[in-house]
């Protein structure tokens, strides 16, 4: 009798603790649906915390950001409040605003899907000062990977991970 009392008192434990940490035991699994829900919505986040501005330029290297930016897919629209570091080949109208920081409609947006590799998001963003070619890649654990091309301004990259 002391033998079962031990035992469902340890699994009595471990649901409260799987419970109290947030995570299901299919932590993986709950988590990829979610990514492929908001995908799928056209509605998601992905918070950077890397900057990777393209070689050869003057901030060349790792960035390790310390402050909050996002890229935000809002039904038709971007939200951009990246970071950048490289070279641009002209002078942005607003000398306050170095960033790519802009909310603006998308076109040609394709989502390419891969079972091992999870996801790819191509879109293009029009501003008055530039265009903008983006590659988003997202793998099955949120992940991802932005890769930013500009007319007027150097290939720049960031890591970061899909938020609620």
């Amino acid at each position: 009798m002391k033998t079962i009392n031990f035992i469902g008192l340890a699994l009595i434990s471990f649901l409260i603790m799987s419970c109290s940490s947030g995570k299901s035991v299919l932590g993986k699994v709950d988590k990829y649906a979610w990514i492929v829900q908001r995908i799928d919505s056209g509605k998601f986040k992905i918070e950077v915390n890397q900057a990777y501005p393209m070689p050869g330029t003057v901030s060349e290297g790792v960035i390790n950001l310390t402050s909050v930016y996002t890229l935000e897919i809002r039904n038709d629209s971007v939200l951009s409040w990246l970071p950048y570091y490289g070279r641009a080949y002209v002078a942005p109208m607003d000398p306050n605003r170095g960033g790519l920081e802009f909310m603006e409609p998308y076109s040609n947006y394709k989502k390419i899907y891969s079972s091992k590799k999870g996801f790819t998001i191509n879109f293009n963003a029009k501003t008055k000062e530039d265009n903008y070619r983006f590659v988003v890649e997202i793998g099955p654990e949120g992940y991802a990977s932005i890769g930013v091309t500009c007319d007027k301004r150097s290939f720049i990259r960031f890591s970061g991970q899909m938020v609620k």
